[in-house]
C-alpha cells in the first residue's frame, strides 16, 4: 500500500513538471485587417507573455506583465521584435481599479486588460467590426 502511494505521489510530481513547462495556451484570436494574428495567454502574472500580435512582415508584438508592487499600478511591457532583433519596447502602467483599452487596426481591434482578483492580468482581445482588406 505504502509503495502504491509513492508511485502515486511520483507520478503527480511528474506531471505537474509538465504542465508547468508547457506554454500558456493561447485563447481565442482576433485578425487585424492587413491579416497580423493577435493572440492573448490565459493567466498573466508578473513576468509572463500576456499577448502577442504576428504580423504578416514576420515582426511580432508581444506584452509582458512586469507585475506591481504594493498599492501600485501593474506594468505592461511591450516589444516589438523581427528577425534582427527589437525593433522598440516601452512600459505602460494599467490601474487595477478599471479595465484599460488598447484600441488597434484603426479602431477595429481593442485589446483589454482586466486586473483578476488572484494577482494575474486578463487580456483579450475584441473585434469592433470584421477586418476590412487593405
Amino acid at each position: 500500500m505504502q509503495q502504491s502511494g509513492i508511485a502515486v505521489a511520483g507520478l503527480c510530481a511528474v506531471l505537474l513538471a509538465a504542465t508547468l513547462a508547457a506554454d500558456p495556451a493561447p485563447l481565442p484570436n482576433a485578425t487585424l485587417s492587413d491579416g497580423s494574428i493577435a493572440r492573448v495567454y490565459d493567466h498573466c502574472g508578473d513576468g509572463d507573455l500576456c499577448a502577442t500580435i504576428d504580423y504578416p512582415s514576420g515582426d511580432r508584438l508581444s506584452f509582458y506583465s512586469e507585475g506591481a508592487a504594493a498599492g501600485q499600478p501593474y506594468v505592461v511591457h511591450v516589444v516589438r521584435t523581427n528577425a534582427r532583433g527589437t525593433v522598440f519596447e516601452y512600459s505602460r502602467r494599467i490601474d487595477r481599479s478599471y479595465r484599460e483599452q488598447l484600441t488597434l487596426d484603426r479602431g477595429n481591434v481593442h485589446l483589454n486588460v482586466d486586473y483578476v482578483n488572484d494577482g494575474t492580468l486578463r487580456f483579450s482581445f475584441s473585434q469592433a467590426a470584421p477586418p476590412k482588406p487593405r
